[in-house]
């Protein structure tokens, strides 16, 4: 067993350990807390919901499961008294709501449902609806000199009510302008089939537009957006397909420098050997390989120097085992060296394994990958064989 089966065994006999040990632990603690009696329940504190609890009645004969609601604390007298009071005084605090007093309110009043944090129920009401609405709207039409409404509340808390009243002076909005009394003015006759709009304020001529709404700085953004955005996604595209193009030059070394040792050793030259490599198949495609040979030979053919078209050709490819073996090809061309065959076939076994070292790493790279899915579908089987055994015993 190699040290990745190892690692695989050992991080999976981890895994069931860790997920039997949490099984039989919860169900000793369930077990345990399942058999112990208890006689009372604990109530939830004043204000919150009601609690279910599941218990089981045993009267020695059978069990029999039994849902019990057990109902929040309710409060005593004093209690209610000291929480009506901070109601009170938190309406005092948030009616006037964006207003500076109650005795001169322009703005909506804050008029709340609910105090204390939902503890207190409150219900408004106006003796005069057509100024103030049970929101705290303000209505139309109010006198310029204001008018005085009673504003009433009750707060209800344990099935206790308490009264609130209030006292507040409701005046018309305030209008710097003076354009909302010329407007009211000029929509006096209402039978006409226009909307007359009143042609000056305070002695100064008026001219009315409709409101546009311009799309012009939305648009200018997404442009600017788009421009900046589309050329780095067009570059980060460029730079993808370059180490695609790089990683398939690196899988096609060890080919390379096996066809140019068997070109070579049938007595062909570097440039026929670089030819013959470039050839297409029977289909007449070629691979990346194949492509960058023909490129080469036609460098060869335009008039460039064998020994620069090799050496464009290494630095083509980005690669250090390119331009290596580019330059062990140059340096023998320039100095002689009837060891080449020698070496070329020492590189080649070298590629082969280095190509084989590059296999098993992209291999336990998928096989790391793909421990997070394996994992989860080990919870899901566990569960799925667990859970008829589990309910079982609890019956």
């Amino acid at each position: 067993m190699n040290r990745e089966k190892r690692k695989m065994f050992w991080y999976y006999g981890m895994v069931i350990t860790v997920s039997a040990v949490v099984l039989l632990a919860g169900s000793l603690v369930a077990y345990r807390l399942r058999d112990r009696p208890i006689q009372r329940l604990l109530r939830p504190e004043s204000g919150q919901e009601a609690r279910e609890e599941k218990l089981v009645a045993d009267d020695g004969e059978k069990k029999t499961p039994v849902t019990v609601s057990v109902a929040a604390r309710e409060r005593t007298e004093a209690e209610l008294e000291v929480l009506f009071e901070e109601a009170e005084k938190e309406i005092e605090q948030k009616l006037k709501g964006d207003n500076e007093s109650l005795s001169c309110v322009r703005k909506a009043l804050y008029m709340p449902v609910s105090l204390q944090n939902g503890q207190v129920v409150v219900s408004w009401s106006c003796d005069q609806p057509e100024y103030v609405s049970y929101d705290g709207t303000l209505g139309e039409n109010i006198p310029k000199n204001g008018i005085t409404v009673c504003l009433e509340a009750s707060l209800e808390c344990q099935r206790q009510v308490r009264w609130y009243k209030k006292n507040v002076t409701v005046c018309p909005p305030e209008d710097e302008d003076g354009l909302s009394e010329v407007l009211l003015e000029a929509d006096q006759v209402k039978t006409e089939q226009y909307y007359e709009l009143p042609r000056s304020l305070g002695g100064r001529e008026l001219r009315w537009y409709r409101q546009q709404t311009n799309p012009a700085p939305l648009l200018a953004v997404l442009i600017l957006l788009i421009g900046v955005f589309l050329p780095l996604r067009k570059q980060e595209a460029m730079i993808r397909q370059k180490k695609q193009y790089r990683e398939c030059l690196l899988r096609e070394y060890p080919r390379l420098v096996s066809q140019l040792t068997l070109y070579l050793g049938a007595g062909m030259s570097l440039p026929q050997a670089f030819s013959s490599m470039a050839d297409t198949d029977r289909k007449g495609s070629q691979d990346i390989l194949q492509k960058e040979c023909a490129l080469l030979v036609r460098e060869m053919d335009r008039g460039i120097p064998a020994g620069e078209a090799i050496q464009r050709f290494g630095d083509r490819s980005g690669l250090w085992e390119y331009r290596a073996f580019c330059g062990m090809l140059l340096q023998n061309r320039q100095k002689g060296n009837d060891k080449l065959l020698t070496m070329l076939q020492n590189e080649a076994e070298k590629a082969f394994a280095e190509r084989q070292r590059r296999a098993r790493i992209t291999g336990n790279e998928a096989g790391t990958k793909l421990l997070m899915p394996m994992a989860m579908m080990l919870v899901v089987v566990l569960m799925i064989v667990l859970f008829p055994a589990v309910v079982s015993f609890y019956a």
